[in-house]
């Protein structure tokens, strides 16, 4: 980034010098994050993106917009009010989407090692008994590696999105055996889902994740 800013004579800004998180605060549907600014009071925002990774994109975001206000005027207020209903504005889903409670069922369309590793520190910070993890991969990811990253302690059903870059799930389900990691095969990320839900208490994690096409076909009741 450096290089390419410096080449184009363009300028540079890293939204960790900008912003900087104080606190965070998560719940089912909403993130809190308050931060330090650099030249302002501390800020508090709101979003319905829940995940733990927006903390560092919502820095990203508030950074941009003070890039923005030389050109257009920003209300702070407006923008604050905006980040509360991402979802609701654009139709975004599988970002740490809750779809259910009791147990707990969450759509995340993490499906490489980086998005994995921050759907893991994520759980890092929930309370539930048992992880149920249903997942579908497409060939041309980096399978091992992710596999490599989730909890043998988990149950796990392999699946597959009706995609022909699918990775068929009898073959998942004999890499992630060879990791430790055990579960039963099923045709579709319903069926699967369904096990799932099925087998699980009213205090655990379910977590369908793994391919963005997965994710997509999920019906939503």
């Amino acid at each position: 980034f450096e290089r390419i800013a410096a080449e184009r004579t363009a300028p540079l800004l890293f939204a960790d010098d900008h912003y900087r998180e104080e606190t965070h605060t998560l719940e089912p549907a909403v993130l809190t994050v308050t931060y330090n600014r650099k030249e302002a009071q501390p800020i508090t925002v709101k979003t319905d993106l829940p995940g733990i990774y927006q903390v560092q994109n919502l820095a990203t975001v508030l950074t941009a917009v003070d890039v923005l206000q030389h050109h257009w005027q920003l209300q702070e207020e407006t923008v604050l009010q905006a980040l509360q209903a991402v979802k609701k504005t654009t139709g975004l889903g599988g970002r740490w989407e809750v779809v259910q409670q009791h147990p707990t069922v969450v759509l995340e369309v993490a499906h490489n090692p980086d998005g994995m590793q921050q759907m893991l520190a994520h759980l890092e910070e929930l309370s539930f008994d048992s992880l149920h993890i249903v997942i579908g991969m497409v060939k041309d990811k980096e399978i091992n590696t992710v596999l490599q990253l989730l909890p043998s302690s988990a149950l796990y059903y392999f699946t597959q999105a009706d995609i022909p870059r699918a990775l068929p799930a009898e073959d998942l389900q004999q890499k992630a055996a060879s990791l430790g990691l055990e579960g039963a095969v099923f045709a579709n990320v319903n069926t699967a889902l369904d096990a799932a839900k099925n087998s699980a208490a009213k205090n655990d994690l379910v977590i369908v994740c793994g391919s963005i096409f997965l994710v997509a076909e999920v019906i939503r009741v």
